[in-house]
Order: C-alpha cells, then sequence, then structure tokens
C-alpha cells in the first residue's frame, strides 16, 4: 500500500503520526481532487494530483485552492476563515478567540511533518487587544514572525511588573 512505502523511507520508525484532534475529526468537507499515476508505478512519488477543498471546522472555515501534488512534493494555498481556537484545548486562554488567516504551505509526502515550509499573515484577537500577523514563516521546524500588536494587555499574556501593566 502507498502508507507502507511511505513509511519505508527514510523516516524515524519512532515517530508517531501526528493526531487529529477531535475539533477537526468533526468537521465536514467538500472538494474536488483529480489524480493521475500508473499502475506499474503505484508509488506517492509517481502521482500527480489537483485539489480544492472546503473544510467547515471550529466553527469557521478552511479553504485549500491551488493544492498540487508533484513527484512527492506538494503544495497549496489555505485560507481561514473564522476558526473558533477556544475549541483546542492546547491554545492558550488568552488566545482562544477566533482566527482569520492566509498561508502558502508546500511539504514533502516523505517526511510529512518535519519539512514543512509556509508563509503568510494573519489576524488574532489576543488578551483584549488584537495581534495583526503581517508576515509569518515556517521552514523545517523554524519560525519567525513580524506581528502589529494594538491594544493588547500584557498582564493576560505573563506575570508582568506592576509599572508595565498597560496596554500595548
Amino acid at each position: 500500500s502507498i502508507l507502507a512505502i511511505t513509511q519505508s523511507t527514510n523516516q524515524n520508525q519512532q515517530q508517531k503520526p501526528p493526531e487529529i484532534p477531535p475539533t477537526i475529526r468533526q468537521g465536514r468537507i467538500t472538494g474536488t481532487v483529480n489524480l493521475a499515476g500508473n499502475l506499474d508505478s503505484f508509488q506517492p512519488e509517481s502521482i500527480q494530483a489537483n485539489a480544492q477543498a472546503n473544510l467547515q471546522v471550529a466553527g469557521g472555515n478552511i479553504r485549500v485552492s491551488q493544492a498540487q501534488l508533484n513527484q512527492g512534493n506538494w503544495q497549496g494555498l489555505v485560507n481561514a476563515s473564522g476558526i473558533n481556537l477556544a475549541l483546542f484545548p492546547q491554545v492558550p486562554p488568552q488566545f482562544r478567540s477566533t482566527f482569520n488567516g492566509q498561508f502558502r504551505v508546500a511539504g514533502n509526502l516523505n517526511a510529512p511533518t518535519t519539512n514543512i515550509q509556509a508563509t503568510g499573515q494573519g489576524n488574532i484577537n489576543v488578551a483584549g487587544g488584537n495581534a495583526q500577523i503581517l508576515q509569518a514563516a515556517l521552514n523545517n521546524g523554524n519560525w519567525n514572525a513580524t506581528v502589529r500588536a494594538n491594544n493588547i494587555n500584557l498582564g493576560q499574556l505573563a506575570e508582568v511588573p506592576r509599572e508595565l501593566q498597560a496596554p500595548f
């Protein structure tokens, strides 16, 4: 099967696949996928695909467009709107609001969680204010972001000395 072929590559066998949170498992997806390949060489690297999809999840919508798979490499454009982060228990309380954003993502089927690359921007209400993510990037586990803060209460994010407790 394709799964066995994928697992037999240079992956760390102790690495577990990421667990899908119930918030996402309960979502609904609608989309179109065009697939092409060769039955004599039925391996992920030989499958080509184009796709688009809408996933209704966590009170919002995730739209995937311009998704492509070619020679084991995948990429796509992801638009998230109205995603309720309060439905994800691992999100800290001060960040449990709705998230909106747009990201271009890419990776490889042989390393589905270790080589993801992404760039994008977004918006989230946090600690009584708003954080506008002007530019964010993820590259092989390393991330960076430029964020514009508006009226964020530092005291809600962490313990802050009294003299510094003012909106930022």
